[in-house]
């Protein structure tokens, strides 16, 4: 059975991932997909939080999404977010 290499599958994908400390939701890795879509470059989007990246009214669903405690990654629905020029997308987000 061939290995997966986790990082080339992340790199890779087509669709935006970013990965995040759980405990301050510091952006920690985004691949190309994301960083093109939020319109940062790797270091602006590094120096973001997932809260940065949300409309104010979303903020207490992130916390509580922050909160929940998990075995596994489980699908969140869709989320509003901000881009860095302000436009505000939709994601179906997973955590």
């Amino acid at each position: 059975m061939p290995s997966i290499n986790i990082d080339m599958y992340f790199d890779e994908s087509p669709d935006p991932m970013l990965i995040c400390q759980t405990n301050t939701l510091q952006i920690t890795e985004a691949n190309e997909a994301a960083l093109s879509l939020f319109g940062y470059s790797e270091d602006d989007i590094q120096a973001l939080s997932l809260s940065d990246l949300c409309p104010p009214e979303m903020t207490l669903e992130l916390r509580n999404m922050q909160e929940a405690e998990r075995d596994s990654f489980e699908e969140l629905g869709e989320w509003k977010r901000v881009t860095e020029s302000g436009d505000v997308i939709y994601l179906d987000a997973k955590a």
